[in-house]
């Protein structure tokens, strides 16, 4: 148990029933365009928090999806680029940089018609032969990142399990999308007696003081 009170929903509680809170005991207001929900039986604010990875937006209960995206209220998630209106209407998006940050890294938005006579290619060693031929075409590195929601699968198309892998993998979709691969070998900052190692880094902002009146 990470928190000291818990809302009971979908699942048996984990805490003393002293320490539930109800649904029917919630009650929500908006202030100043935000949404405030508090407890009657406390009388205390609640700030609802998911403690797993649970991916909440794909068909949740509507009370649970609720509770889940109060969370985000107040924080912004992270600082990314965004193409706005032009977001997913092009087949390719170069990379932009700002100095030496990469904003964006290239990106490939795939549909059905792009890829549609790779995937009637029985042979091994044929298809190999031919997603060569679509690379080139299209103009794309040897890695590149296969993208699923917030999961990404490096697929390394000199590599035929890889090749067969990312067409096991796209067969039933009608699009998808790869992005470039930006670890360089050769530039890896994490190393150790056993070779290199891809990284992430992560940096978290506060803002200390929210206006809640």
């Amino acid at each position: 148990i990470l928190r000291e009170y818990e809302i009971p929903y979908l699942a048996k509680p984990g805490v003393s029933p002293d320490k539930q809170i109800k649904l029917d005991n919630l009650m929500i207001s908006v202030r100043n365009g935000r949404l405030i929900l508090r407890s009657n039986k406390l009388n205390k604010r609640i700030l609802p928090r998911l403690c797993s990875a649970h991916n909440f937006s794909f068909n949740a209960l509507p009370v649970y999806q609720f509770l889940c995206d109060l969370q985000s209220q107040d924080i912004h998630k992270g600082l990314e680029f965004s193409w706005g209106p032009l977001e997913e209407r092009c087949l390719f998006y170069p990379r932009v940089t700002y100095k030496n940050i990469i904003l964006s890294p290239a990106r490939w938005n795939f549909r059905k018609e792009h890829f549609q006579d790779l995937l009637q290619i029985k042979d091994k060693n044929l298809l190999f032969n031919k997603i060569q031929n679509w690379c080139a075409q299209y103009k794309l590195p040897s890695k590149v990142l296969l993208g699923d929601y917030d999961n990404e699968l490096l697929i390394h198309f000199k590599n035929k399990l890889s090749v067969q892998i990312l067409i096991s993998l796209i067969k039933n979709r009608a699009s998808f999308q790869l992005s470039e691969f930006l670890f360089d070998p050769e530039e890896a900052i994490v190393t150790g007696e056993n070779g290199i190692y891809n990284h992430e880094c992560l940096a978290s902002f506060f803002k200390q003081n929210i206006n809640e009146s």
